[in-house]
């Protein structure tokens, strides 16, 4: 596994990446339902049962990225770019069809994803390769 003998700035954005989603991931597993209805969706029950299963995963990644920040191998930074797009594509059908758009389901699909997929991208092939 190659990672850089010390911390570039990929690895401060992972450490407050792992940090956001370690007081996230808990809100949403204790507050689901006021997530929901702070992303202004109203009618869906069975979202509100899946929030906190949504909030465990959040948590268990952030734990890992908190862990790992000194020591990110570029695969982990793969994975989080296509979790990224991934997250971006689920999240935006889902307000679309249940929700409304106003600034808690922006900062949740446009803060985080938004702003971390160009750094990812940008770091895995925008720089030098790692030797």
């Amino acid at each position: 596994m190659r990672v850089h003998p010390r911390p570039t700035w990929i690895n401060y954005v992972h450490l407050f990446e792992g940090i956001a989603m370690l007081v996230t991931g808990p809100f949403l597993m204790y507050f689901g339902e006021l997530t929901l209805e702070l992303y202004g969706v109203k009618s869906v029950p069975v979202a509100a049962d899946i929030v906190p299963w949504f909030g465990a995963l959040v948590t268990l990644m952030g734990w890992m990225e908190f862990r790992m920040w000194k020591n990110l191998p570029r695969a982990w930074i793969e994975a989080c770019l296509i979790a990224d797009l991934l997250y971006l594509g689920a999240f935006y059908v889902f307000i679309d069809r249940h929700g409304e758009w106003n600034f808690w389901s922006f900062v949740a699909s446009a803060l985080f994803p938004i702003l971390y997929a160009p750094l990812r991208f940008y770091w895995l092939y925008g720089t030098p390769d790692l030797k």
